[in-house]
């Protein structure tokens, strides 16, 4: 029997341990013998009283129903007086991890006993190895905390706790950019992570292959060479044969546009000696039309040639100069700046191919819509230039980057940040209209990648305790 009462566990751990059935079902007994079953474990009550309420058991054959109460050990249920409070009346249940030396049993303000079950006797791992697994448990939308410790706070705590977190993703976002700045200036990173940001999941690693096959720099290099009104389908062609849709065995095509650029990419390529991707790595399939590869491509063209004059740096570097802009003139100013129209043979076509691929009466109106642009700043500019501010000690511009970014408006919510707010937020509107900005849907995918996903409830709690202390 597993006797330990100087090692200190965490009682937060326990509760994992129960809620996660970590135990050996079948084997499960009381101190007194008696055989346990558990039919529902209870929900997890983080109000004052009983850690787990409305827990159904049959013990000893029969089937009850109330509520479990969770220690390190036995002797725990006296020292925290429940014995004389009558909140833990109802419970049927005393779970400890260890045994005391001089045991005791459970017993309630009535004087009824209450039976007691010794965790460490039935654990499905050892200890220490259960403290990794749980540490380390994924969980998804069938697999969530039974209460959110954070949901109970107030709505001005929460409002705090989402800002610090979608700071701390910045930070973070900001810190992987600077190990690239030992490999890549700013404009070619900043064109890396625009690249990256356009390919969604599934063309993520191709458009960052093509943004390495082909640097901005040489693309500057060369559409500088030409006239103004030809640099964007010089730079349409490097980037479409450089993803390898302009091979020659690509296409028999009889659209003058698509001509163009083939024999303009067989020109440089010839002459630059560049080696395209092939056609086939790149995935249309399950896209929609308007996240076609093809699309986005046309899109970067139009900003590399935006940004030619003076490059992406020193341009959004000028922005932030204008110190009498409120962060929220500031935030608009730096996503037009990645708003794409559709022009030309892009207002009705989403592929390199002779018939218009969408209705001729319909135009698609945008490359690069407001929220993918808001995407592209908030994941890519603002860490960046954070990145600049800290090397160059400018602390004024860290201060007007991150004040701007608090105040970016929303992104489009994803799996993650739907599941995030049924967890913390909902079904309260008031708190729902919490999450009002980019950061703090940031700060709840903070969350959920360091707290909820590997169950670390008590430190997410304690973290924003602390963070709340210190405002």
């Amino acid at each position: 029997m597993l006797v330990h009462d100087t090692s200190k566990i965490a009682e937060s751990f326990l509760y994992h341990i129960w809620d996660g059935g970590h135990l050996k079902q079948e084997m499960l007994r009381t101190t007194d013998g008696k055989p346990v079953e558990i039919i529902s474990k209870g929900k997890w009550n983080v109000d004052a009283g009983p850690d787990f309420r409305e827990a159904i058991l049959k013990i000893d054959g029969h089937l009850q129903r109330g509520d479990v109460e969770i220690h390190t050990q036995e002797a725990d249920w006296f020292t925290h007086k429940h014995q004389i409070d009558p909140k833990y009346e109802n419970v049927i249940l005393h779970a400890v991890l260890w045994e005391s030396k001089k045991p005791k049993p459970a017993e309630t303000k009535s004087g009824r006993i209450i039976p007691t079950l010794i965790l460490g006797n039935f654990l499905d791992e050892s200890l220490e190895r259960l403290q990794v697994t749980i540490e380390g448990e994924l969980f998804g939308t069938d697999r969530t905390p039974n209460i959110c410790l954070l949901g109970k706070r107030k709505m001005s705590e929460i409002a705090l706790a989402l800002d610090k977190w979608g700071l701390e993703r910045l930070r973070i976002k900001k810190d992987r950019f600077k190990e690239e700045l030992n490999y890549f200036n700013y404009d070619q990173l900043i064109y890396q992570g625009i690249m990256e940001a356009l390919g969604y999941s599934k063309n993520q690693r191709q458009f960052l292959k093509l943004s390495l096959k082909i640097p901005v720099e040489i693309i500057w290099e060369i559409i500088r060479t030409y006239a103004a009104e030809k640099q964007e389908l010089v730079a349409q062609s490097l980037l479409f044969g450089g993803a390898g849709f302009l091979r020659e065995e690509s296409w028999t095509t009889s659209s003058e546009y698509v001509r163009k650029l083939q024999k303009m990419w067989q020109r440089l390529s010839q002459a630059f000696d560049f080696e395209p991707l092939a056609v086939h790595e790149w995935q249309f399939f399950r896209l929609r039309p308007t996240n076609f590869p093809t699309i986005r491509i046309a899109a970067m063209a139009h900003i590399v040639v935006a940004f030619h004059d003076r490059g992406f740096h020193a341009r959004l570097l000028d922005i932030f100069l204008n110190k009498n802009a409120s962060p929220g003139k500031l935030a608009r100013e730096v996503r037009n700046l990645f708003v794409v129209e559709a022009r030309g043979y892009w207002q009705n076509h989403y592929h390199l191919e002779d018939e218009p691929t969408i209705h001729p009466q319909f135009h698609l109106k945008h490359l690069i819509g407001n929220g993918r642009a808001n995407e592209i700043v908030v994941n890519v500019i603002f860490p960046l230039l954070l990145a600049f501010a800290e090397e160059t000690g400018d602390k004024e511009l860290a201060i007007r980057i991150r004040e701007t970014y608090l105040h970016s408006p929303k992104l489009q919510e994803n799996r993650i940040l739907r599941q995030m707010k049924e967890q913390i937020l909902s079904p309260d509107k008031e708190k729902l209209a919490i999450v009002a900005s980019a950061a703090r849907q940031q700060g709840l995918i903070h969350i959920f990648k360091h707290f909820c996903r590997s169950w670390r409830c008590s430190e997410c709690i304690k973290a924003v305790a602390q963070g709340i202390n210190r405002e």
